[in-house]
């Protein structure tokens, strides 16, 4: 029987020989440091002397830039808008191809404010910033469509990292999993549920679809089904996190299970993308249980950095024992 490890070894050699087609939204992370100085006199504030500013692409462009990070190549169509961000969704990753497409007023920033006290950083406060699809909305579908056909034929997996600014419509979603059905590819998506319903719907028949624990609850709840019934529901496999204790996949009519790995945490934020983008380019149909370990690992060594920073290969194949 083959060593574990050696399998794990031989999933990661071939991320590099892996092309993913990503579409999605971008969100800038931008996070700002301070240390607390006191406390206002006219008013309970927390006063705070900022420290560093840094800034880290999210949303989507957070599981393209995991997939390169992992060493295989990625095309990432997004949805952008040409305001003062623009320059900070531009990358230089070999592996990494941007495929904008404009039509936004606004780009979606996410501003994080961590605050120093007593030797421990906390996030205080959190600012949003978005934009969903104008008045051009037409024009931006025929220019998704016009770049999915450009480049299906090109990839092994295709990914819907779904942020619910209204780029992916469910129309669209059907006629691209039919497609990439017809080129052999396969395909994973993930929605956020957040404050609104569940959407999970657009992306029957996708290959696998990814929620977290608390999103497959409310999926159940809002479709009236019970998590048994979601793989039959859907017409694809089920994969649902849990942070806190492992990944449980539903394939097949089987529930196959595997630990999440104990690490001390910093900052939670941006996991799941981790999670989604290591599962997406390992070998989930013949190695399911290999591949769930590698993506929980790839998603636990994510947690030790704050925002969105992507951890290196090289910590991955060091965890394992490379």
């Amino acid at each position: 029987m083959e060593k574990a490890e050696n399998i794990l070894k031989n999933i990661i050699d071939n991320y590099k020989n892996k092309k993913v087609l990503v579409i999605g939204d971008s969100i800038l992370d931008e996070s700002i440091f301070a240390k607390a100085i006191g406390i206002s006199l006219e008013s309970p504030t927390l006063k705070a002397a900022e420290t560093k500013v840094e800034k880290e692409l999210g949303g989507a462009y957070n599981v393209a830039k995991n997939i390169a990070a992992l060493g295989s190549e990625c095309y990432f169509i997004t949805l952008l808008a040409r305001d003062e961000y623009e320059k900070d969704f531009m990358t230089d990753n070999q592996n990494l191809n941007v495929v904008p497409i404009y039509g936004k007023k606004r780009n979606t920033i996410k501003k994080r404010y961590w605050i120093e006290r007593g030797g421990q950083i906390y996030k205080h406060l959190q600012i949003n910033t978005y934009d969903s699809v104008g008045e051009h909305a037409s024009d931006i579908i025929r220019s998704i469509h016009t770049a999915f056909n450009s480049y299906i034929s090109k990839v092994d997996v295709l990914l819907f990292c779904d942020y619910r600014t209204g780029m992916l419509s469910e129309t669209m979603v059907q006629e691209m999993i039919k497609e990439a059905k017809r080129h052999n590819v396969f395909s994973f998506a993930n929605s956020q549920i957040s404050d609104k319903r569940s959407n999970y719907h657009f992306y029957r028949g996708v290959d696998v679809i990814c929620m977290n624990l608390q999103e497959a609850k409310r999926t159940c709840i809002e479709y009236n089904i019970n998590f048994e019934q979601l793989q039959n529901f859907f017409h694809s496999y089920v994969c649902v996190t849990n942070s806190k204790e492992s990944t449980c996949l539903y394939m097949d009519n089987l529930v196959l299970e595997a630990p999440v790995i104990k690490i001390e945490e910093n900052d939670s934020c941006g996991a799941g993308d981790c999670f989604l983008a290591a599962l997406s380019i390992s070998d989930l149909k013949d190695r399911p249980v290999e591949s769930l370990r590698l993506a929980n690992i790839w998603a636990g060594l994510s947690v030790r950095y704050h925002g969105t920073k992507t951890p290196k290969q090289e910590e991955l194949e060091t965890y394992i024992g490379y």
